[in-house]
C-alpha cells in the first residue's frame, strides 16, 4: 500500500532524507515494505511510504488515517569517502565473527 505523504523537497546535495516508520506501527500486522525509505537530494517528487501487511488485510486494515503521522523523518549528510582496493584487511579482537558473535560473557 503506498501513501502519499502530501509534501515535495529539495534536500541540499550532500544530504539524503530517511523515513522510518512510528513505533506504533509494531502494535499492528504492517510493516514499512522496504525498512527505511532513502530520499536522494535530487528527487523532486511527492515522499511516499510503501507499507506491507503481514497478515490478510481484509482482517487487518492499514490503521492509518488521512492526516494520521504514519512515519518520522530524519536528515543524513553522506560523508564524502574513497573506496581502496586492498588485499588484507587489518585484525580486531572481533575479526570474521557474524551475527551474534558480539556481547557474550
Amino acid at each position: 500500500m503506498i501513501i502519499g505523504l502530501g509534501f515535495s523537497t529539495e534536500i541540499p546535495v550532500g544530504y539524503k532524507g530517511i523515513v522510518v516508520p512510528r513505533s506504533s506501527i509494531s502494535k499492528t500486522d504492517w510493516i514499512l515494505a522496504n525498512s527505511i525509505g532513502v530520499i536522494d537530494a535530487d528527487y523532486r517528487g511527492e515522499w511516499m511510504m510503501v507499507f506491507k501487511c503481514l497478515g490478510e488485510m481484509i482482517y487487518h486494515p492499514l490503521p492509518f488515517g488521512v492526516g494520521d503521522r504514519c512515519g518520522q523523518i530524519y536528515f543524513e549528510q553522506i560523508a564524502p569517502f574513497e573506496i581502496e582496493e586492498v588485499e588484507d584487511l587489518s585484525d580486531t579482537e572481533r575479526g570474521e565473527g557474524g551475527f551474534g558473535s558480539t556481547g557474550k560473557s
